[in-house]
């Protein structure tokens, strides 16, 4: 009976040991969570210009807006997956341009749905390696993307022009295209949008440079702008301008970094197959490149037993260049930022 009674009183201070060790850990590294995040936003918009024919002379100048959105999120992450996100947003700038741009905004996020959709669908696939198919390594880098940048503009010509906006080359003065005298102005209002679909990590083929991922994936992107491509009214010589969409599929390589577990440094390569400007009755094949660069920090500020505080940050740059036989058709500089905070319980 001695015996019996040493042994049981061990084991019962075993569970306590395990139980002093579980209520240390971190909240972060619980398998469920539960996420409120709050941040502020906003993006910069630097459209590129065709000069005019056999001249150094460019025949738009732009102004640009882009939407200032505060947004408040809440989730639930399970394995480090986001399987469900709750937003709210809005503009935190008053100007009527941002209430436009905020009422577009709020129309693409309903109708792209599916979208979302597709994104939760995508994380719960991952939920499925996690259990059943750990030795799937590949299975990693499998990520759907999808962003949206809008912004309201306003191009001035530099010397008198026609406006084209007919369906096809022919047309009616003020049906079809419209003339218009230097500085004149142009209103309108574009997206970015962009979809990647990752789909391999190839970091393993170079275990010795200082590197924690390589992905490789499909990506398609578009916007519309009005903007010049070397068309001139033959009638009157002068250089025509058409409302465009820029169309780009391709392949996607994302190279990224981790520093003391608080910051992201990446780079993404796009290279697109399939390319072409559409504009009237018109779609001109053309070659795309882009560069994307990015930085996200994360710092822990709070930390107590039941929930922690993060403060993030995000900034990016990405540069895209449509170019048709060696003539640099146009070239878009998109640059953002955004900051807040996180709370972990």
């Amino acid at each position: 009976m001695l015996l019996y009674s040493f042994v049981y009183a061990e084991i019962i201070d075993i569970e306590k040991k395990s139980t002093v060790e579980k209520v240390s850990q971190s909240v972060k590294d619980n398998d469920v969570k539960f996420i409120a995040e709050t941040s502020l936003s906003t993006a910069q918009w630097d459209p590129g210009v065709s000069l005019i024919n056999d001249t150094n002379q460019k025949l738009l100048d732009y102004n640009t807006e882009g939407l200032n959105l505060y947004s408040i999120k809440g989730k639930i992450n399970i394995f480090d997956s986001d399987v469900l996100t709750i937003e709210k947003y809005g503009s935190f700038a008053g100007t009527n341009s941002q209430a436009e741009l905020l009422s577009n905004y709020k129309k693409d996020m309903s109708e792209d749905s599916a979208l979302e959709g597709l994104n939760i669908s995508v994380k719960a696939f991952l939920l499925l390696k996690h259990f059943y198919l750990k030795d799937y390594k590949y299975l990693e880098a499998l990520e759907y993307q999808y962003s949206t940048y809008k912004f309201s503009a306003v191009a001035k010509n530099t010397i008198d022009t026609i406006f084209w906006y007919g369906p096809t080359t022919e047309g009616i003065i003020e049906k079809d295209f419209f003339p218009l005298s230097k500085d004149s102005t142009i209103s309108f209002f574009t997206d970015f949008n962009e979809h990647r679909l990752y789909v391999l990590e190839l970091v393993d083929l170079v275990k010795s440079l200082p590197i924690d991922s390589i992905r490789v994936g499909g990506y398609s992107t578009n916007w519309l702008k009005p903007t010049y491509l070397g068309s001139i009214d033959k009638t009157t010589g002068k250089p025509i301008i058409h409302h465009s969409e820029f169309i780009s599929h391709g392949i996607t390589f994302d190279i990224m970094h981790k520093f003391l577990d608080k910051v992201d440094i990446g780079f993404s390569l796009n290279y697109g197959f399939d390319n072409y400007i559409n504009y009237t009755s018109n779609s001109l094949e053309v070659d795309y490149l882009s560069y994307d660069t990015y930085l996200n920090f994360s710092q822990n500020i709070y930390s107590a037993k039941l929930f922690e505080i993060y403060a993030h940050a995000k900034a990016f740059m990405s540069m895209k260049r449509f170019n048709s036989r060696g003539q640099d058709l146009n070239s878009e500089d998109v640059k953002g930022v955004s900051v807040g905070f996180n709370v972990v319980f």
